[in-house]
This record gives C-alpha cells, structure tokens and sequence, in this order.
C-alpha cells in the first residue's frame, strides 16, 4: 500500500488541531506508513506547542511542523504538498475528524487501482444543533448553480451526484472533493496547483477545492470515494471571513473566477446560466436584508458581492482581452 502524506493547513486554531484532527490520528490501525505535516500560519506560537505536545506524546507518528512563509488555503496547501514525502497527500482541516480506518481504506482506494488520480473518504458533517436545514438548503441553491453552469454543458457525466457521499452507504465516483477531506497522488502537482487567484480578497480560498478536483475530472482522471473508513468535518469557531462586506466580496469574485475556468472554456452559451444563477445568488443574499433591515453585516454583504463581481468582470473577464489568461492549474 502506498504511503500517505497527511497535511494540514491551519490558522489560529490549535484547539482544534488538539481535540479533533490530531487526536484522530493517533487513533489509526492497520495503517501503512504516513506523515502528518501542519502548516501554520497562526499569528502565535500556541499551535506550534499542541504539536511539539503531540510528537511528545506519540513517538511513532512522524509529525512535522512548518511556519507557513505565505498564508492562506490554496498557497498554504501549494507549498506543503512540495514538502511531502508520501505516495498520497491527503489534505484534511484542523477541524477533521479521521476514523481509526481512515488511513488504511484510503491507501487500499489507491492501490487497487492505478487510473485513480484523486478520492476521499466518505463525508459527514457534524452541524450545531438547529443549523443542518439552513445549510442543506443553501447548500442546494449552490448545487443548482453547478448543474447548471457545467452538468448541462459538459458531455461526460462520470460523476454519481453533486457531493461526495454524506452517508457511508454512498460510494463511487463523485462530482468534486471538499477541502477537508480530498487525497491526491503527489506526481499530479507536478501539473497541477490549487489556484491563487481565489484569495483575491481573503486568505480563504473560497473553491479552490472545487476547481482543482473538477479540472481533473475534465481531463478524464478519476476522483473516487474509499469503501471503509469515513471523516467527520466539526465546524469551528475562527473562520477566515471576518464580515459580511468580505464573505460577500469573496462569493462574488469566486463564483466568477469558477466560471470562467470550468464552464467558459468549454462554451460561451454558459455565460447564460452564469448570470441567472448570479442573479439568484443576489436574491438570496438581498431577502434576509429586506427581512431583518437593521442588520447592517446583512447590507454588507450585499455590498460585498456587488463589489466582489463587479471586480472579476473587470479584472478578469474584460481582462482576457488585453493579457493570456492562466488559470494557475497547469504549469506553464
């Protein structure tokens, strides 16, 4: 079995590094060989200490820990898959949850079959209590904007569903990977990197997840989900986005940035549900603010994805007119 190379890209939130993701991984049995790398870019030393407390405590983990010289998701993640060892790099959150399993059903995915350049384990989401409805249903509006924009418009449909599986029971080939639980074999970033781009206006790189795995679907590699084992994500305090005027730059210029890499190079008619999905987009985050109109983060927001379109029409799309565009996917 192949061994793996598990990073962690975190920032500010070693309470979680301590109780959720590390504390899984010394729970694995019947694993082959594999290296946990944090790469930190928190703004104190306390993350640096629950690793050296950890490596104390559990002599045969290799760990290592590395201070991030850039910071935010996708370069985090760019840089600490070139110091990688493993045969895999299995990127996980400071707030996943790895079964005992987790590690061995994955290195087995990988090694009953050479074609598969990418996978997961199966996915659940552990939301506080009273919140799961509200998330499943923004979490469909963003569905529809995905079938619309590249299900329609792309004539190899591998993919079983628009998620990976939120139940074990739920397993094959999936439509993209999640951030918090997505492996690679590590000869694919000799091509490939997560795009930069995508942290335009934050550190949190809103997608980058997304458009790696979906590229890698449209040059015909398989991305698989693992038969055994399973993460579970526990949503933490201390996200990257800090206000509603930056969450809504940040949805703007993405869903743009998705667009334009995934959908238009394959057909310009895809600029149609672009703007009807965007328009509903809109919408959705408009009526809370017409509900509750002293709000003011609501309005922000607003704002926020205002701006945040208005600059990926100017900076990126008109841009491809006066400059060679570059996804940031393919070495060039």
């Amino acid at each position: 079995m192949p061994n793996i190379s598990v990073v962690i890209a975190t920032k500010n939130r070693e309470e979680q590094l301590r109780v959720v993701s590390l504390a899984s991984l010394k729970r694995q049995h019947d694993a082959p060989p594999f290296e946990v790398i944090v790469w930190d870019a928190s703004d104190n030393d306390q993350s640096r200490a629950v690793v050296e407390q950890f490596t104390a405590e559990n002599p045969g983990i290799s760990i290592r820990y590395c201070k991030a010289p850039r910071v935010g998701l996708a370069r985090q993640r760019n840089d600490a898959v070139k110091e990688a060892n493993g045969e895999i790099v299995f990127f996980i959150d400071d707030d996943s949850e790895v079964s005992p399993d987790g590690i061995r059903a994955l290195s087995e995915m990988f090694a009953a079959d050479d074609r598969i350049v990418g996978g997961c384990l199966p996915l659940d989401y552990n939301f506080p209590e009273g919140t799961k409805p509200a998330n499943l249903r923004a979490t469909g509006l963003w569905a529809l904007f995905l079938k619309g924009c590249y299900g329609l418009f792309e004539p190899s449909k591998k993919a079983s569903g628009i998620f990976p599986p939120i139940a074990p029971s739920r397993r094959g080939s999936i439509f993209y990977l999640f951030g918090c639980d997505m492996a690679f074999r590590k000869e694919i970033f000799a091509t490939h990197r997560f795009e930069e781009r995508l942290q335009r206006f934050s550190n949190y790189a809103l997608s980058d997840d997304l458009i790696f795995s979906r590229v890698l679907i449209q040059e015909g590699h398989e991305l698989r989900v693992a038969k055994e084992g399973y993460v579970i994500h526990w949503p933490g305090s201390g996200g990257r986005l800090k206000s509603g005027f930056e969450t809504g730059r940040v949805e703007g210029f993405n869903a743009g940035l998705i667009w334009l890499i995934l959908a238009l190079p394959g057909s310009r008619w895809t600029v149609f549900p672009f703007i009807w999905a965007r328009m509903g987009c809109f919408c959705a985050v408009l009526l809370p603010c017409l509900r509750w109109p002293w709000q003011i983060n609501r309005w922000g927001r607003v704002g926020g994805y205002i701006t945040g379109l208005w600059i990926f029409f100017w900076e990126e799309f008109f841009g491809l007119t006066r400059r060679k565009p570059s996804t940031g996917l393919r070495s060039e």
